[in-house]
Parts: C-alpha cells; sequence; structure tokens
C-alpha cells in the first residue's frame, strides 16, 4: 500500500470524526488524536475534495474547447454552402476557411491557458486555507497568545521568525536600557509558544514541546546569569530553532503531496490573467462569422443580376463595367438604408431602379419609370385599385340575329330567341422592374341560344336579362426568400444560428442553440415550404448535441419545429437566457 493510498483511508477515517460538531469536535479530535494530526486530517480530506474538482473543471474546459472547435467547423460547412449557392466568390471563401482556422488555433491556445490558470490558483488556494486554518484552529483550543501562535504558523510556512527574535536579542537594538532585555521578552514569548504548543499531541507534539522547552531554558539561563550571554548558548538556542522548524514543516510536506484544486472554469477566473486575455481578445478578434460581409457579398451579386435584367429588359446595352459601377451604388444605397434603422422590408427595386436611372441620367438618356410597389390597404379599407397606363380594350363579338339589348327583329318569321349575354372584365396587374404595369381588359361576349318553335311569327322575348359578371384576376405574390445566415450577438457561441439556403420555394438549413454561458449545444437539420409571408415553418430532427447532461441535450426535443422570420430568432428559441 503506497502512503498515498494510506493517507487517503486515513482521511475518510477522520472525516466521519471531523464532519460535525464545529470547534468542539475540532477540540476533542485534538485531545483524541492529537492536535496536528487532526489539522493534517481535515486539511487532506479538503484537499482530496478540491483535487477531484482540479480534474473535472479541466475537463470541463477541455468539453467546452471540443465544443468551440465544432462550432467554428459548423461554419466552415456553412463557408460551402454559400459557395455553392454564389453567396461567395472563391477568394472570399478561402479568406474565410483561413479565419476560421487561425480561429481553432487560438481556442486551443486559450483552452490550455485556462488549464495552466486552474491548476496553478488551485495551489494557491489550498495554500490559502492551509495558513488559515492551523492559526484559527490552534486558538479554539488553547487560546494561546496570537504572537505565539503566529510564530508557530511563520515557522510553519518556511519562515525563521525565532531566530530572527534571536538575532535581536543578541543585536541588543539601537539604544538598550537592558542588554538583556530583549531576551526576557524572548523568554515570555517562548512561555507563550510552550502553551500553544500543548495543542500537538502524540510522537510530533512531544518532540515539538520538548525542544520549546530546551529552548526556554537556554534563554531563561542567559537572563538570569550575570554575565554577557555566551556564544554556545546563542548557537544552541539558533541549532533548536532549526529543529522546531523541521517538525512543523512536515504539515506542509504532508499537504504538498494533495495540493491539486479548482474554482471552477467560469471565463471570469481567468479575466484577471494577461496572457489569457491576450489569447481570449485573439479569438474574439477572429471570431464569426461576419454576416454583414457575407450579406453584403450576396446583395452586390442580386444587384448586378437586377441590374443586367433591368437593362435587357429596358432594351438598354451596357458594359460589364457599368453594371459593376451600378451596382455598386445599389449596395452603398442598401448600405445606408440598414444603418438608418430602418423596418420592414428594404425597397431593393427601387434602389435598383433609381441606381440605373442615374447612370442612364449621366448618358444623357431619359429615366426609366418608378418600380416602387403600391403599399398594403390599412386595415378595413379595400385593396387599392393599379392605375393603368394603357387604356382598356374592348373585343365584342356582335350577334348577327340579336343585339346585346335585346331590341326588335326586322324579319318577319324570326325564332323565339333565349338570349344571354355574359360580360367578363380581367384585370391583371403586374409588378415588373420596369415597373407596373397595369392592363385591365373588359371582354363582352354576347352569346344566343335560338329555339325554333311551331309558330311562323314570332316576337324576340328575352327569357333572361343580360347580366355583366366581373372577374379580377390578380397575379400570385413572389416567394419569400429566407436563405441567408444570421445569429445572436450577445454570447459566444452565439444563443442561436440560422443558416438556410433556398431552391423554388423548398427551404432547407441548419438551426443551432448554445444555452450561454455552459448550457450546452443542439442543432437540428430542417426544410420547409415557402410562400409570400414573412415567415416559415421549418421542421426536422436534431442531428447534433453537446455538453453536459441536464442542457440542451436532455431539454431539446428530438424532432424540432420553428417558424423563422428573416433576421430575428427562431421560434421557439432553446437558447433564450
Amino acid at each position: 500500500m503506497t502512503r498515498r493510498m494510506r493517507t487517503g483511508i486515513a482521511a475518510m477515517v477522520l472525516v466521519l470524526v471531523l464532519s460535525t460538531g464545529g470547534g468542539v469536535v475540532v477540540y476533542q479530535s485534538a485531545q483524541a488524536f492529537g492536535f496536528l494530526e487532526a489539522i493534517l486530517g481535515r486539511t487532506i480530506v479538503r484537499t482530496i475534495s478540491l483535487r477531484e474538482s482540479e480534474v473535472r473543471d479541466r475537463r470541463n474546459v477541455n468539453v467546452r474547447r471540443d465544443a468551440e472547435i465544432a462550432e467554428i467547423d459548423l461554419r466552415l460547412q456553412a463557408v460551402e454552402v454559400q459557395v455553392r449557392n454564389g453567396r461567395l466568390s472563391a477568394d472570399e471563401a478561402d479568406q474565410e476557411r483561413a479565419r476560421y482556422e487561425a480561429q481553432k488555433e487560438a481556442v486551443e491556445a486559450r483552452a490550455l491557458r485556462e488549464r495552466q490558470v486552474v491548476s496553478f490558483q488551485t495551489r494557491q488556494r489550498i495554500r490559502s486555507e492551509l495558513r488559515s486554518a492551523i492559526p484559527d484552529a490552534i486558538k479554539v483550543a488553547t487560546g494561546a497568545d496570537p504572537r505565539a501562535i503566529d510564530l508557530l504558523v511563520g515557522i510553519l510556512e518556511g519562515r525563521n521568525p525565532l531566530q530572527t527574535a534571536i538575532a535581536v536579542a543578541v543585536s541588543g537594538g539601537s539604544s538598550p536600557v537592558d542588554p538583556r532585555q530583549q531576551f526576557r521578552d524572548l523568554q515570555a514569548q517562548l512561555r507563550e509558544v510552550e502553551r500553544a504548543a500543548s495543542a500537538f499531541r502524540g510522537a510530533q507534539g512531544i518532540a515539538i514541546r520538548a525542544r520549546v522547552r530546551e529552548a526556554l531554558g537556554e534563554v531563561t539561563g542567559i537572563v538570569d546569569a550575570d554575565a554577557p550571554p555566551p556564544d554556545d548558548k546563542i548557537s544552541r538556542l539558533q541549532e533548536l530553532e532549526s529543529q522546531i522548524q523541521a517538525a512543523l514543516q512536515q504539515a506542509t510536506n504532508i499537504s504538498r503531496d494533495l495540493f491539486p484544486g479548482s474554482e471552477g472554469i467560469d471565463r471570469s477566473r481567468f479575466a484577471t490573467n494577461e496572457r489569457w486575455a491576450a489569447l481570449n481578445a485573439a479569438v474574439e478578434s477572429l471570431g464569426g462569422p461576419n454576416p454583414n460581409r457575407d450579406l453584403s457579398s450576396a446583395v452586390l451579386r442580386t444587384a448586378v443580376a437586377d441590374v443586367a435584367d433591368l437593362a435587357a429588359a429596358q432594351g438598354l446595352e451596357l458594359t460589364g463595367e457599368e453594371i459593376d459601377r451600378i451596382a455598386a451604388d445599389v449596395l452603398a444605397a442598401w448600405v445606408e438604408d440598414r444603418k438608418g434603422g430602418k423596418q420592414g422590408e428594404v425597397p431593393f427595386d427601387e434602389m435598383v431602379n433609381s441606381a440605373l436611372n442615374q447612370g442612364l441620367a449621366v448618358a444623357g438618356r431619359d429615366p426609366l419609370p418608378p418600380v416602387r410597389s403600391p403599399l398594403p390597404p390599412a386595415a378595413g379599407e379595400p385593396p387599392a385599385q393599379p392605375t393603368p397606363t394603357t387604356a382598356p380594350t374592348a373585343t365584342p363579338r356582335p350577334l348577327p340575329t340579336a343585339t346585346e339589348e335585346g331590341g326588335d327583329e326586322t324579319p318577319e318569321t324570326t325564332p323565339t330567341l333565349t338570349a344571354t349575354t355574359t360580360s367578363t372584365s380581367t384585370s391583371t396587374s403586374t409588378a415588373t422592374p420596369t415597373g407596373p404595369t397595369s392592363t385591365p381588359t373588359n371582354t363582352s361576349t354576347p352569346t344566343a341560344t335560338a329555339t325554333n318553335t311551331s309558330t311562323p311569327t314570332a316576337t324576340p322575348t328575352p327569357t333572361e336579362e343580360a347580366t355583366p359578371t366581373a372577374t379580377a384576376t390578380a397575379t400570385t405574390a413572389a416567394i419569400t426568400n429566407f436563405a441567408g445566415y444570421w445569429a445572436a450577438s450577445d454570447c459566444s457561441p452565439a444563443r442561436y444560428e440560422v443558416a438556410l439556403s433556398q431552391s423554388g420555394d423548398q427551404v432547407t438549413g441548419t438551426i443551432s442553440f448554445h444555452r450561454c454561458p455552459g448550457g450546452g449545444r443542439a442543432t437540428y437539420s430542417v426544410s420547409g415550404t415557402a410562400t409570400s409571408s414573412e415567415s416559415v415553418v421549418l421542421s426536422g430532427p436534431r442531428v447534433s448535441t453537446m455538453g453536459d447532461p441536464g442542457g440542451l441535450p436532455d431539454t431539446t426535443p428530438p424532432q424540432g419545429t420553428f417558424t423563422i422570420t428573416r433576421n430575428a430568432p427562431p421560434s421557439p428559441n432553446y437558447g433564450a437566457p
């Protein structure tokens, strides 16, 4: 059985004895086992617990590191999706990959520093607890003079207070009245030390008290003698001081075997460490993704495509440089619009039209018509009718034997008629990049059904009154585009992250949640169908989890259904604080 195992068994026995009763039990245990043994036993038990905490906290540092690196890997996957969707160029993708790889290295370095800080601070905490526990326990057990207790504790901590006192006594001070006064003070101090040392029982306590009494005897001999203190007595005092120090130092030696411990891994614990702060700043500076930069790339590409389409629809011939310049103006207008804090849908088509008109004005050409769609009606108001830009056209097809109004017929012999007239009005409003074009078309198509009767002479009698019926048909609203990336910014990793792609009305992607701080991770792979609504319902399975039990791995369902609105948290938001 090793010494560490024996120490652990002894500690378990001592914790049963010392776990209740506070100071009274401490004192009784000191009387039964020896006070020094009782103090060391309690310290060993606390140290074993703290050592287990340190191991657990270092492991949690690694778990957090692995989760952060896995999060960065997800962002690297998002870069690949953006490349496939044309949202990032090859150069931009390379820059993002390099940034994320550098961030992974910074996360590794920060985790290494956190483990080092955990071990260092734990050792400091154990030493501090040992220094405070011993004098407090001695005071409870003996009521000795605090100065004498400080002397013992100073020896325990490696200082030499007794040797210092002897040196002061020998020197006699700057202007001593009595050359033996310093030794009288030392004599009184050693008597208090002897009283304090009575708390130490067992073999070690006997040795300590014996050496203290020897030191007291030597000092008493010096004080009582008439002659100056002989050198051999001073040498004996110094020898005794070193023996006392060696006896008490054993407490520190035993505790050093079990020093590891910890205080937890909250990031505030490391904030005062300059090296860690520098590494943390490096991680934050490389953090991302940068949604504004990614989104700006997408806006610029969309603007280039829209300007080219609009120019082609109007029969305009623009060079590639002209299209790029106009698209850059669109991007600048879009950025300014977002800076203004405007809410709702950005009038992107209007920005494209305005930028193109500026280019046409420079070339001395006529501007394009406005393209801003009409605003939706207020609650309780009828929908706004489109303003026609061309005159309505009517295409009547008159019957040869009947009028639409059902007038008299001139032939003498005319069959009885059943006249049915249907008027169909079709209004079509179409918004295109060139401007809204509304073409209401009224079509009146009278039809007549003739029925022969046996009466040779008949008067046309309409059996059903002609009733025009108007039918309004509007074009289907455009499908809302939900493709993009957005995330919360109040925590790292983000409390939620949404990365979506869209083909037609089919939306697919991932939604990740992080219970910040330290509540774990959960990621869903989702899909759904978009409409013209500002939100879309996406559902799918939970594909990955990270973190300790009790966090998001346990509180999130295996199958999730979420309501998504662009640039807003998903609902439900499992990462909400």
